[in-house]
């Protein structure tokens, strides 16, 4: 299996030491991109046997068979590198968020879909094993009807986060909501369903960038429920939290950790056992889902199956955190599914040289 990576910035330190490792030997890495010269300087020294271009179009016409792409570029460019590696016939694997609004996503799936390719994308945080138990409960009914719901995140991102250029804007990267909230808003609406309504207040409050980095909004369900999502990057010298309630008419349970990556609290019988065998501990917000993650999608691939987490299923996240945006602009209850793309958010041409 013949794959190539678009992309070497931070996520990629994460791929060297938890995902290359772990990929069957048969998955041959055939070629790196990246635009930032000191980053191919150190890449070529790091990868001596494997070709390093700086454009993406330089790696199409230079290297032949390609069976997969994994994207791992900025935000903004999700689009065009997944569009532009799909109409070449190659399947694609796509770091969060997979693209930056609904109409793109639709747009790759139909090119997917005419090629005969498949797309994969990465919200990891669904191998969690507090979240996998969670919706566990809710499938069995065990928690009853929901009644209320919160996620709150606290998380630290200081200037020198910012300092590349890209972070923090409308085009290639969104705030907040759209960065390092998406992984919770995902598991939110991949638990309990799409809110039939939101209403959204975003601020930009300390961080020099264009979107905000503060979050906070109302969610209203079909059948009356309420939820809450509050997000932030302002949390000072390090990630302090990030946590789900879910309370139903049954019972509760209380997620948190760095990534919701415990059960802090449920009213279920064997409480202790339950908390201590659905918790693990993750050393970075990235968490311990990418081998499981691509553990799957090898089976997928090797042999044909469905991958769990459906391109529309992803596409509900990206609905929602549109839904959010605009609500947040317009000061008014704006319904997701009604399937909104925020003019501000993303582009719709890769004019990047990447």
């Amino acid at each position: 299996m013949r794959f190539i990576i678009i992309g070497c910035g931070r996520v990629f330190e994460h791929y060297k030491l938890n995902v290359l490792p772990v990929l069957p030997k048969s998955w041959d890495l055939v070629g790196l991109v990246d635009n930032n010269p000191n980053k191919i300087y150190n890449l070529k020294k790091e990868f001596k046997n494997i070709p390093i271009f700086n454009c993406i179009n330089d790696l199409l016409d230079s290297i032949d068979n390609i069976d997969i792409g994994i994207v791992l570029s900025i935000s903004g460019l999700h689009f065009a590198h997944a569009k532009m590696l799909l109409e070449n016939n190659i399947n694609t694997i796509i770091e969060k968020p997979i693209c930056m609004i609904p109409s793109e996503i639709e747009e790759i799936t139909n090119i997917a879909q005419t090629n005969n390719k498949r797309i994969f994308s990465v919200f990891q945080n669904r191998y969690n094993k507090a979240i996998v138990f969670a919706k566990k409960l809710l499938e069995e009914g065990r928690l009853g009807e929901l009644r209320t719901s919160r996620v709150c995140l606290r998380w630290c991102r200081d200037e020198n986060y910012f300092e590349e250029s890209w972070r923090g804007t409308w085009k290639y990267d969104g705030g907040v909501l759209n960065n390092q909230a998406i992984h919770h808003l995902d598991a939110y609406q991949w638990l309990l369903g799409m809110p039939e309504e939101v209403f959204t207040i975003n601020k930009t409050n300390h961080q020099v960038i264009e979107a905000e980095d503060t979050s906070l909004s109302i969610f209203s369900f079909n059948n009356g429920a309420l939820g809450s999502f509050e997000a932030t990057t302002l949390a000072p010298n390090k990630d302090i939290e990030a946590c789900m309630d879910i309370i139903g008419s049954k019972g509760y349970i209380k997620l948190g950790g760095i990534s919701l990556n415990e059960v802090l609290d449920t009213d279920i019988d064997d409480k202790d056992h339950l908390i201590k065998s659905h918790s693990e501990k993750f050393e970075t917000g990235y968490g311990n889902g990418h081998p499981k993650l691509f553990k799957e999608i090898i089976e997928c691939i090797n042999k044909d199956l469905d991958h769990s987490i459906k391109i529309s299923s992803v596409l509900k996240t990206s609905r929602l955190v549109n839904a959010m945006y605009l609500s947040a602009r317009l000061e008014k209850k704006i319904k997701p599914l009604d399937n909104h793309n925020y003019i501000k958010l993303g582009i719709t041409e890769c004019t990047h040289t990447f």
